[in-house]
């Protein structure tokens, strides 16, 4: 769990917060998002309320997450966000939560700009 949580998600700006001020970084990661998402200074609502029905019924959802991996080696969540923040949320509260997952990996590589992407699909079985 904890490197998913140390994972990079698309987000720089939550509600009118932004990464650079808040946290230092170029990105929110996985386990700062619930925090500044529940911080009165934070104005979407509506994605806080997105992440807490996914946890209410994570195993109920499919969890289908797309990491893609930057030049520098970075790991970056381009889909999913979401749902990886109330995955890594609900999972680490509870003792023991057993699940499978299965990885496709697309083959090749996109250039965008500066980065080279390698994506990664991650596909994940809750069994409650």
């Amino acid at each position: 769990m904890v490197h998913l949580g140390n994972l990079q998600t698309l987000w720089s700006d939550l509600g009118g917060l932004r990464t650079e001020i808040t946290l230092s970084s170029e990105k929110f990661r996985v386990r700062d998002v619930l925090n500044v998402l529940e911080s009165p200074k934070c104005a979407d609502r509506t994605a806080l309320e997105t992440i807490k029905d996914y946890m209410a019924r994570i195993s109920q959802i499919d969890i289908v997450i797309t990491i893609r991996q930057e030049d520098g080696g970075e790991l970056r969540i381009c889909d999913g966000n979401k749902r990886t923040v109330a995955y890594y949320e609900t999972v680490k509260a509870r003792p023991k939560v057993d699940f499978k997952f299965s990885e496709r990996t697309r083959t090749g590589t996109r250039l965008t700009g500066r980065y080279k992407l390698r994506t990664f699909e991650l596909q994940v079985w809750f069994c409650f």
